[in-house]
């Protein structure tokens, strides 16, 4: 009896925890831009901002948005809009997204620091 339930209920939550093999393109460019910008976040947290982390920043939003015409393009002119070319284009946009959120809280808030209210004025 407790190990039907604990079996059925392991079988829910494994069918809505575990991805479906038809959003693996999705997942894969998805972590593979994620990986990037975890990268710049962690080394901006641990040696703050210098010319190596500008340099890395713009080479992984450049790879970013290279990214996503090349998918485009080879869907359009190859197999048409599979259900693969559109996953892994839903993927690379929060990337792009987070790359502008990055750039947004380096270059833009910069000049909002304070000296001891906190890091930006409220």
């Amino acid at each position: 009896m407790i190990s039907t339930t604990i079996q059925s209920l392991c079988e829910t939550l494994s069918y809505y925890l575990i991805p479906s093999p038809e959003w693996s393109p999705f997942w894969d460019s998805l972590y593979d831009g994620l990986g990037t910008c975890m990268i710049v976040w962690i080394q901006l947290y641990f040696f703050g901002m210098s010319n190596n982390i500008t340099i890395q920043l713009t080479g992984f939003i450049a790879m970013h948005l290279v990214t996503f015409p090349i998918v485009a393009w080879h869907a359009y002119y190859g197999d048409g809009w599979t259900e693969e070319a559109v996953d892994r284009c839903l993927g690379i946009v929060p990337v792009l997204v987070l790359d502008v959120v990055t750039v947004w809280f380096l270059y833009w808030r910069r000049g909002e620091k304070t000296d001891y209210n906190g890091p930006f004025k409220g």
